[in-house]
């Protein structure tokens, strides 16, 4: 998972290069204005390749569609902009344009990963109850009636875990691998003493140990699990099936196949299950369905349909 490494470096550059479009205007720092148009090439090439990242870590699903679309948008936009920057001589009211864009995409990639309220909530007094977030039939009933201790989420904060409560005045966690892709064995261990208060585990394109399984088959709160991208393998799966609280599934971008995915078939909350390029076959589709009846199953790969209305193009044929 390259882009959340990525995504830092433009930012910092494009910034830099934007102030000090403004900077030269002053004798003491005239002199950074023969080094501009480097930093403008780098800082555009690093945009370039964080959107890439970006593209390529949304294709393993797992985000909100709409966040996802305008995140990407302004995201290649801005690239496209830091680009044009680097072509022209006076680059200093469009400099400001791309340090306005950065601030708004960045914005709105934190919103993603951390919440849509992560700048104010620790300033705000007021709570969103489950209830009112929509979550009622989807968290487990049996929710802790005091917070997890400091003393066990540090471990878990330490080793790079974004802990999130998964509403506001809720005792349940979310937990986030997005910068513990590789976590140790020691880190997973230390998920068992939060066990009855984890309850959405998202640790897409990571590298899990074998002690991952037995870890998570104690964690019989989870309600959302994302392992797109991950090494889960077809005999992993049986961990999984002890999550009876488990709502929502995702496995785009891994290699599970059809005969593993029978493993699930008896859990009793499960309605969302996502299969993007994994090892399920064509044929399996029917299987998948009859066996799944009230799952949602998201295989991606979507085709738009060709409507009357659509404008084609045709073209005489090329003689020679």
């Amino acid at each position: 998972m390259l882009h959340p490494t990525i995504v830092h470096l433009p930012i910092g550059i494009l910034l830099f290069a934007a102030l000090c479009e403004w900077l030269v205007l002053l004798p003491t720092y005239k002199h950074l204005k023969t080094t501009l148009f480097i930093v403008w090439v780098i800082g555009a090439v690093a945009a370039v390749l964080a959107c890439a990242s970006g593209w390529r870590l949304q294709q393993g699903g797992g985000y909100e569609l709409g966040e996802v679309q305008q995140h990407q948008w302004l995201g290649f936009g801005t690239a496209l902009v830091a680009l044009i920057a680097c072509f022209i001589k006076q680059r200093r009211w469009v400099g400001t344009l791309v340090a306005l864009m950065l601030m708004l995409t960045g914005h709105l990639g934190g919103s993603m990963t951390y919440g849509s309220d992560y700048l104010i909530s620790a300033f705000d007094s007021g709570e969103a109850t489950a209830e009112q977030s929509g979550l009622t039939g989807e968290l487990p009933p049996n929710e802790p009636d005091q917070p997890a201790p400091t003393t066990l989420l540090q471990p878990l904060i330490d080793a790079g875990i974004v802990v999130l409560p998964v509403s506001k005045g809720s005792h349940y966690l979310s937990l986030n691998f997005v910068n513990a892709t590789h976590a140790s064995d020691t880190v997973w261990q230390a998920l068992l003493p939060l066990a009855s208060y984890i309850t959405w585990v998202r640790c897409s394109d990571a590298t899990l140990p074998p002690a991952v399984w037995p870890v998570l088959e104690k964690l019989e709160n989870i309600s959302r699990l994302h392992l797109n991208g991950t090494n889960i393998s077809d005999a992993n799966l049986s961990a999984v099936a002890k999550l009876k609280h488990l709502h929502y599934l995702n496995l785009n971008h891994t290699d599970i196949t059809a005969n593993g995915l029978t493993a699930l078939s008896q859990l009793p909350h499960l309605d969302r299950l996502f299969l993007f390029k994994t090892k399920v076959l064509a044929k399996d589709w029917q299987g998948l369905q009859l066996q799944f009846k009230k799952v949602k199953i998201d295989s991606g790969g979507y085709v738009l349909p060709w409507l009357n209305t659509d404008t084609a193009r045709l073209d005489a044929p090329i003689t020679y």
